[in-house]
Protein backbone atom coordinates (compact mmCIF):
# COMPACT_ATOMS: atom_id res chain seq x y z
CA UNK A 1 0.00 0.00 0.00
CA UNK A 2 1.57 3.72 -1.11
CA UNK A 3 1.07 5.90 1.33
CA UNK A 4 2.16 9.29 1.52
CA UNK A 5 2.45 11.63 4.77
CA UNK A 6 1.89 15.43 4.01
CA UNK A 7 2.22 18.10 6.48
CA UNK A 8 0.89 21.23 6.80
CA UNK A 9 -0.19 24.09 9.53
CA UNK A 10 -3.93 22.15 9.56
CA UNK A 11 -5.04 21.03 12.83
CA UNK A 12 -5.97 17.73 12.62
CA UNK A 13 -5.10 14.15 10.72
CA UNK A 14 -7.06 13.08 7.35
CA UNK A 15 -6.84 10.81 4.65
CA UNK A 16 -7.30 10.74 0.61
CA UNK A 17 -7.40 8.60 -2.05
CA UNK A 18 -6.66 8.75 -5.39
CA UNK A 19 -5.11 6.74 -7.98
CA UNK A 20 -4.56 4.13 -5.76
CA UNK A 21 -2.38 6.37 -3.65
CA UNK A 22 -3.04 6.74 0.26
CA UNK A 23 -2.26 10.33 1.09
CA UNK A 24 -2.29 11.21 4.77
CA UNK A 25 -2.69 15.11 5.85
CA UNK A 26 -1.39 15.91 9.16
CA UNK A 27 -0.44 18.86 11.41
CA UNK A 28 3.55 19.51 11.15
CA UNK A 29 3.31 18.92 15.40
CA UNK A 30 1.40 15.39 15.37
CA UNK A 31 4.45 12.50 16.62
CA UNK A 32 4.79 9.83 13.43
CA UNK A 33 3.40 7.51 15.75
CA UNK A 34 0.09 9.22 16.12
CA UNK A 35 0.02 9.30 12.84
CA UNK A 36 0.88 5.45 12.31
CA UNK A 37 -1.73 5.02 14.59
CA UNK A 38 -4.88 6.93 13.34
CA UNK A 39 -4.03 4.85 10.28
CA UNK A 40 -3.89 1.44 11.79
CA UNK A 41 -7.51 2.41 12.89
CA UNK A 42 -8.81 3.55 9.73
CA UNK A 43 -7.01 0.66 7.76
CA UNK A 44 -10.79 -1.15 6.29
CA UNK A 45 -11.78 1.82 5.44
CA UNK A 46 -8.36 2.64 3.50
CA UNK A 47 -8.34 -1.05 1.83
CA UNK A 48 -12.43 -0.61 1.01
CA UNK A 49 -11.81 2.59 -0.59
CA UNK A 50 -8.75 1.27 -2.58
CA UNK A 51 -10.85 -1.53 -3.82
CA UNK A 52 -14.12 0.46 -4.90
CA UNK A 53 -11.76 2.60 -6.75
CA UNK A 54 -10.36 -0.32 -8.58
CA UNK A 55 -13.69 -1.38 -9.17
CA UNK A 56 -14.72 2.23 -10.65
CA UNK A 57 -11.77 2.22 -12.92
CA UNK A 58 -12.66 -1.03 -14.48
CA UNK A 59 -16.84 0.63 -15.10
CA UNK A 60 -15.18 3.78 -16.22
CA UNK A 61 -12.89 1.38 -18.80
CA UNK A 62 -15.99 -0.58 -20.22
CA UNK A 63 -17.89 2.58 -20.52
CA UNK A 64 -15.26 4.42 -22.76
CA UNK A 65 -14.68 0.96 -25.01
CA UNK A 66 -18.24 0.20 -25.09
CA UNK A 67 -20.82 3.03 -24.95
CA UNK A 68 -24.03 1.11 -25.49
CA UNK A 69 -24.62 1.03 -21.64
CA UNK A 70 -27.01 2.59 -19.49
CA UNK A 71 -26.15 5.29 -16.96
CA UNK A 72 -27.79 7.16 -14.40
CA UNK A 73 -28.65 10.72 -14.77
CA UNK A 74 -30.49 13.10 -11.65
CA UNK A 75 -32.00 9.55 -10.83
CA UNK A 76 -32.90 8.64 -14.46
CA UNK A 77 -31.67 5.75 -16.19
CA UNK A 78 -30.56 6.61 -20.08
CA UNK A 79 -29.37 4.14 -22.44
CA UNK A 80 -26.60 4.75 -24.81
CA UNK A 81 -27.74 4.67 -28.64
CA UNK A 82 -25.42 5.32 -31.43
CA UNK A 83 -27.00 7.10 -34.26
CA UNK A 84 -26.35 9.57 -37.47
CA UNK A 85 -25.75 12.88 -35.37
CA UNK A 86 -22.42 14.86 -34.80
CA UNK A 87 -23.71 15.92 -31.50
CA UNK A 88 -24.73 14.05 -28.65
CA UNK A 89 -28.89 14.72 -27.47
CA UNK A 90 -31.17 13.43 -24.77
CA UNK A 91 -34.02 12.00 -26.52
CA UNK A 92 -37.02 10.40 -24.40
CA UNK A 93 -34.85 7.14 -21.96
CA UNK A 94 -31.88 7.54 -24.53
CA UNK A 95 -28.89 9.60 -24.82
CA UNK A 96 -28.05 9.52 -28.74
CA UNK A 97 -24.46 9.42 -29.69
CA UNK A 98 -22.24 10.17 -32.34
CA UNK A 99 -20.40 7.02 -34.41
CA UNK A 100 -17.51 8.49 -33.22
CA UNK A 101 -18.33 8.53 -29.46
CA UNK A 102 -14.97 9.46 -26.69
CA UNK A 103 -15.31 10.12 -23.11
CA UNK A 104 -14.27 13.43 -23.25
CA UNK A 105 -17.18 14.84 -25.93
CA UNK A 106 -19.60 13.37 -23.65
CA UNK A 107 -18.26 14.68 -20.50
CA UNK A 108 -18.24 17.94 -22.27
CA UNK A 109 -21.99 17.50 -23.02
CA UNK A 110 -22.93 16.18 -19.63
CA UNK A 111 -21.10 19.12 -18.57
CA UNK A 112 -23.28 22.08 -20.32
CA UNK A 113 -26.27 20.15 -19.43
CA UNK A 114 -25.51 20.72 -15.79
CA UNK A 115 -24.74 24.12 -16.13
CA UNK A 116 -28.39 25.19 -17.45
CA UNK A 117 -29.75 22.38 -14.78
CA UNK A 118 -27.94 23.71 -12.23
CA UNK A 119 -28.92 27.77 -13.02
CA UNK A 120 -32.02 27.29 -12.81
CA UNK A 121 -32.94 24.94 -10.03
CA UNK A 122 -30.09 27.00 -7.56
CA UNK A 123 -31.98 30.28 -8.72
CA UNK A 124 -35.61 28.08 -7.77
CA UNK A 125 -34.07 26.91 -4.38
CA UNK A 126 -32.68 30.33 -3.35
CA UNK A 127 -36.16 32.46 -4.36
CA UNK A 128 -37.89 29.48 -2.01
CA UNK A 129 -35.59 29.67 0.66
CA UNK A 130 -34.31 32.88 0.85
CA UNK A 131 -31.17 32.55 -0.12
CA UNK A 132 -28.57 35.01 -2.41
CA UNK A 133 -25.71 34.62 -4.01
CA UNK A 134 -23.60 35.75 -6.87
CA UNK A 135 -22.64 33.51 -9.38
CA UNK A 136 -22.44 30.07 -10.39
CA UNK A 137 -20.07 27.97 -11.69
CA UNK A 138 -19.73 24.52 -13.20
CA UNK A 139 -16.35 22.75 -12.65
CA UNK A 140 -14.58 19.08 -13.20
CA UNK A 141 -13.78 18.64 -9.84
CA UNK A 142 -11.73 15.79 -8.45
CA UNK A 143 -13.03 15.81 -4.64
CA UNK A 144 -16.03 18.45 -4.05
CA UNK A 145 -19.34 18.06 -5.32
CA UNK A 146 -19.71 22.18 -4.59
CA UNK A 147 -18.42 25.33 -2.55
CA UNK A 148 -19.55 28.72 -1.66
CA UNK A 149 -16.71 31.82 -1.89
CA UNK A 150 -16.12 34.09 0.81
CA UNK A 151 -17.75 36.35 -1.91
CA UNK A 152 -20.98 34.28 -1.99
CA UNK A 153 -19.94 32.69 -5.41
CA UNK A 154 -21.17 29.21 -5.77
CA UNK A 155 -18.87 26.49 -7.50
CA UNK A 156 -20.85 22.65 -8.52
CA UNK A 157 -18.95 19.94 -9.87
CA UNK A 158 -20.92 18.56 -13.49
CA UNK A 159 -20.72 15.29 -11.95
CA UNK A 160 -23.89 15.87 -9.90
CA UNK A 161 -26.02 15.04 -12.69
CA UNK A 162 -25.03 11.51 -12.07
CA UNK A 163 -26.47 11.64 -8.40
CA UNK A 164 -30.43 11.70 -7.82
CA UNK A 165 -32.20 15.08 -8.30
CA UNK A 166 -33.15 15.49 -4.59
CA UNK A 167 -29.02 14.58 -3.47
CA UNK A 168 -28.41 17.41 -5.85
CA UNK A 169 -30.97 19.42 -3.50
CA UNK A 170 -28.95 18.97 -0.81
CA UNK A 171 -25.71 19.82 -2.31
CA UNK A 172 -26.94 23.03 -3.40
CA UNK A 173 -28.85 24.07 -0.21
CA UNK A 174 -25.25 23.24 1.35
CA UNK A 175 -23.74 25.92 -0.33
CA UNK A 176 -26.34 28.07 0.01
CA UNK A 177 -26.70 27.71 3.75
CA UNK A 178 -22.89 28.73 3.53
CA UNK A 179 -23.51 32.13 1.90
CA UNK A 180 -25.02 32.63 5.37
CA UNK A 181 -22.64 30.48 7.87
CA UNK A 182 -19.26 30.35 6.34
CA UNK A 183 -18.67 27.24 8.58
CA UNK A 184 -19.86 23.86 9.53
CA UNK A 185 -20.91 25.18 13.05
CA UNK A 186 -24.37 24.15 14.58
CA UNK A 187 -25.90 27.28 13.48
CA UNK A 188 -24.89 25.92 9.49
CA UNK A 189 -26.40 22.49 10.25
CA UNK A 190 -29.44 23.70 11.37
CA UNK A 191 -29.81 26.12 8.77
CA UNK A 192 -29.14 23.23 6.41
CA UNK A 193 -31.83 20.62 8.03
CA UNK A 194 -34.69 23.63 8.01
CA UNK A 195 -34.10 23.41 4.00
CA UNK A 196 -33.49 19.65 4.40
CA UNK A 197 -34.86 17.60 6.96
CA UNK A 198 -32.99 14.51 5.82
CA UNK A 199 -30.03 15.84 4.75
CA UNK A 200 -28.33 13.21 6.97
CA UNK A 201 -29.20 10.38 4.42
CA UNK A 202 -28.22 12.59 1.15
CA UNK A 203 -24.49 13.01 3.00
CA UNK A 204 -24.62 9.39 3.07
CA UNK A 205 -25.90 8.82 -0.26
CA UNK A 206 -22.86 10.56 -1.99
CA UNK A 207 -20.42 8.89 0.42
CA UNK A 208 -21.90 5.78 -1.36
CA UNK A 209 -21.24 7.14 -4.62
CA UNK A 210 -18.44 8.23 -5.00
CA UNK A 211 -17.15 6.60 -8.27
CA UNK A 212 -18.15 9.80 -10.18
CA UNK A 213 -15.69 12.12 -8.19
CA UNK A 214 -13.35 10.10 -10.00
CA UNK A 215 -14.78 9.90 -13.45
Amino acid sequence: MNIEVKRSKRKSISIYIKDAKVEVRAPYLVHLKDIESFVFSKLDWIKSNLKKQKENKSKEKNLEVAPLKQIEILGNVYTFQIHNLSKYKFFNDLILIPENYNKEDFKLFIRKFAKKYLKNRVQELANFYGFNYKSISIKDTKTRWGSCSSKNNLNFSYKLMFCNSDVVDYVIIHELSHTKQKNHSKKFWELVENCCPDYKYKKLYLKQHNYYVLW
